[in-house]
This record gives C-alpha cells, sequence and structure tokens, in this order.
C-alpha cells in the first residue's frame, strides 16, 4: 500500500494530513525523539511540536522517558480501531438531537430519487435501519418485488426477528404472494401486523413506506425508482389515510 493512501485511511479516526503523517513516522521509528519523528515525517520542527502534543493528548503517542527531553512512540495500531469505534458510538448517541435539530430546519419538502436495483437497495437499507426505532407503515404489492428482489424481503424479515421494540403495520394487495407474506409474522412474536387492502383500490408495482418524516415509494416496473418525500405535513396526511384504511382492512 502506498504511503499517501496509508495517512488517507489514517485521517478517517479523525487525524489531519500532518498528524496522520507524524503517526505513521512514529509507528515506523519506533522510540525517538520529536526531532527525529518531523524529519522521518517531511516536517519542521516548529510545525511537529504542537502537532505531537495534540497527538499525547489524544492517545495516538506515548512519551517514553529517556534523558531530559524523553522520546515518543505510536500506539498501538489496532488502537486506531479503538479510537473510530469511540467516534462512532459518541456520534451515534448524539444522533437523535441532531436528526432532530435538522428536521426542524426542513420546513420545505425535500424530495430525492435513487433509480435502479443500487438505488432500490440503498432505500430498503435506509428504512431497514429504523426497524425497533420508529414505527412503519407499508402500502405492498408483495408479489412485485418478491422475484426480483427476494433477498431484501428475506434480510427484513430477518432484522424483525433479532430487533427489539417492534412496531410495524402493514397493508398488503390480498392474492397469493400478499398471504404467503401474512403467514411469515403468525405467531411470531413481536409487534407486526398485517392486513389485506381492499380488492377496489388498486395498488400494482407499488410498494411505499412511511416511517419518520419519510414517505418512500418503490415503482417496481420494467424502470425500477424510488421517490422520496420528506415533510412533516405530507407524512401526517398519509399516516391518516393509512390509519383510515387500516380500520376497515381485512385482516388474515
Amino acid at each position: 500500500m502506498q504511503n499517501e493512501t496509508i495517512v488517507t485511511n489514517i485521517r478517517q479516526v479523525g487525524l489531519s494530513t500532518k498528524e496522520s503523517a507524524l503517526y505513521l513516522a512514529a509507528l515506523s521509528l519506533g522510540e525517538a525523539s520529536l526531532s527525529e519523528i518531523a524529519k522521518e515525517a517531511g516536517l519542521k520542527w516548529t510545525s511537529a511540536y504542537n502537532l505531537v502534543h495534540s497527538l499525547l493528548v489524544r492517545g495516538f503517542l506515548i512519551q517514553v522517558p529517556s534523558g531530559k527531553r524523553g522520546k515518543y512512540a505510536a500506539v498501538n495500531p489496532r488502537r486506531l480501531l479503538q479510537i473510530a469505534e469511540l467516534h462512532k458510538n459518541q456520534i451515534e448517541e448524539a444522533l437523535p438531537e441532531l436528526t432532530a435539530r435538522y428536521r426542524g430546519h426542513a420546513v420545505k419538502p425535500r424530495a430525492l430519487l435513487y433509480e435502479g436495483v443500487e438505488g432500490v437497495r440503498q432505500a430498503y437499507k435506509e428504512i431497514y435501519a429504523a426497524i425497533g426505532q420508529k414505527e412503519l407503515l407499508w402500502f405492498s404489492d408483495i408479489e412485485a418485488f418478491t422475484d426480483p428482489f427476494p433477498l431484501i424481503l428475506n434480510e427484513y424479515v430477518a432484522i424483525i426477528r433479532k430487533s427489539k421494540n417492534v412496531h410495524i403495520r402493514e397493508l398488503v394487495v390480498d392474492n397469493a404472494g400478499g398471504r404467503k407474506h401474512a403467514e411469515r409474522f403468525q405467531g411470531m412474536r413481536k409487534a407486526v401486523e398485517v392486513r389485506f387492502l381492499p380488492k377496489e383500490l388498486s395498488v400494482k408495482n407499488l410498494d411505499e413506506a412511511v416511517v419518520g418524516n419519510r414517505i418512500y415509494q418503490f415503482v417496481l416496473g420494467e424502470h425500477l425508482f424510488v421517490s422520496i418525500i420528506e415533510n412533516e405535513t405530507i407524512t401526517q396526511t398519509r399516516k391518516s389515510i393509512f390509519d383510515y384504511l387500516w380500520t376497515g382492512a381485512k385482516k388474515p
């Protein structure tokens, strides 16, 4: 692996290019003085001084007693994984508050469009990430995507089985695929309820999910695409329509 690539990878844990170069230099030298590390990294001593102190404070370097000035050494590279995981956990902890603030600025409806097989898969992954976190509402023609995307449906069921606090309601087309799908959840101790859409309501080649402030509409015909609308007013209206249909929908 080229040195530039390694530096780029190291930066993923929050280091600047120069800090990454210093860490890599210390890693190569073992125990070394500040001037030796700076020289190995191709930096001036004056530039390296504050950066090395920052690396010490954040746990990327350790100071080794040796003479008056001492020497420095890089921590085990596996420590980078621990630091990266710590950063990930901190972001996840703050994510609800960050998301709430982001939604607060989303006054205008936000529209996205994903196209093709990869776009469809990406959208389903986003929805599945909310399982156990938010209520999911579905309008679905299950048969429309059972054949082209069997793994997506299997993944959906697997995630439900291992998740807690699941709250999902599905209105599906009353056909062979829909009835088979409803049987998947019978006897499962999870809050997944399936009911059948009235036959007079045409929902063909469509899979729609309402989650949080987003509506995902999958059109699963010859041209695959997903339209995503993000707006609280529109979403609340769709939820009201869902609740109205749910009341009169036939149970399996």
